[in-house]
């Protein structure tokens, strides 16, 4: 159980990559840098230094994801949004 009060399931692969994308994007945005590779892995490092009993649920998916998958997918987020951008402005 999370501290928040809601019960963790385990999620499939995809979704524990695209968890830890929303997470790097999220951090990323708060700090003013570009998602680069060095950056999902020192996100991965802080998350899987969580202590053993964390029930935030993202550590666990830290464990399983590698930080190019992670990449691969946020870049194609971002190509995703700026055609539709593209699109808008026609």
């Amino acid at each position: 159980m999370s501290r928040c009060g809601a019960t963790l399931t385990p999620v499939r692969a995809a979704g524990a990559v695209e968890a830890i994308g929303v997470e790097v994007c999220r951090q990323c945005a708060a700090s003013g840098r570009d998602v680069t590779v060095p950056t999902i892995e020192r996100v991965l490092r802080q998350l899987q230094a969580h202590r053993p009993g964390c029930g935030c649920g993202l550590c666990a998916a830290a464990a399983s994801v590698s930080a190019d998958r992670v990449f691969d997918v946020v870049a194609s987020w971002e190509r995703s949004v700026r055609r539709r951008r593209a699109r808008a402005l026609r």
